[in-house]
């Protein structure tokens, strides 16, 4: 699940800090690069591979999911047990909006109550 693109903000800071992260790492020659570009690879993957499965409910319950023998595979269900259909996307602000924020945030709601940000 992505971000709005008018977030542009935060994707251009995550990619700095991420940017400026692996350079020192290297530079600073207390990780090699080797493991650098391998914890890149496998953060991916395990990522990529978990939202896979929860995006999608018949990997969840298929008896033929050839991940049912990991030994995460019970915990990943319990996680994403409730789940019966893929995530809406939609975006809040995860703290609380201080007061003169909620009057703004009030006057973004549409009719049905519904943000108007998706």
């Amino acid at each position: 699940m992505n971000s709005p693109r008018r977030w542009w903000w935060l994707h251009a800071t995550s990619w700095l800090f991420a940017l400026v992260g692996v350079v020192f790492l290297v530079i600073s020659h207390g990780h090699y690069t080797l493991d650098v570009i391998l914890s890149y690879f496998i953060c991916t993957r395990i990522f990529w591979l978990y939202h896979t499965m929860a995006a999608h409910p018949t990997l969840r319950s298929s008896v033929h999911n050839h991940h049912r023998k990991e030994f995460w595979f019970p915990i990943f269900r319990w996680l994403e047990a409730d789940i019966q259909r893929p995530v809406p996307r939609r975006f809040q602000f995860p703290l609380p909006i201080p007061g003169f924020l909620s009057s703004l945030e009030s006057r973004r709601r549409v009719g049905n109550g519904r943000p108007a940000i998706e």
